[in-house]
């Protein structure tokens, strides 16, 4: 489950993400997810990369328990001005 939205006004207009995580494995895992954004010719305008101190809830070690679900929450940094229209979750 995953949610990009714009948040803000003006000079404080941040574009923020958040995504579930499930670990349906019978062993633990590292999540490795990668945020990435795009402008409509395909520019990459921000990425963010998640870790455990983007959990909701705080977390201790990173690894995902078999059957554990972690919520996660960041804000992209931007790194063009022009606006995002697309976004790619690389989930590793």
């Amino acid at each position: 489950n995953s949610t990009v939205v714009h948040s803000g006004d003006g000079e404080d207009a941040s574009i923020e993400f958040s995504a579930v995580l499930l670990n349906a494995r019978t062993c633990p895992i590292l999540p490795q997810v990668d945020v990435v954004l795009f402008d409509e010719a395909g520019l990459q305008t921000g990425i963010v990369q998640l870790d455990k101190a983007q959990t909701v809830s705080p977390v201790e070690v990173p690894e995902l328990k078999p059957g554990e679900s972690r919520t996660y929450s960041a804000q992209i940094p931007m790194n063009r001005d022009a606006p995002s229209k697309y976004f790619v979750v690389d989930v590793n």
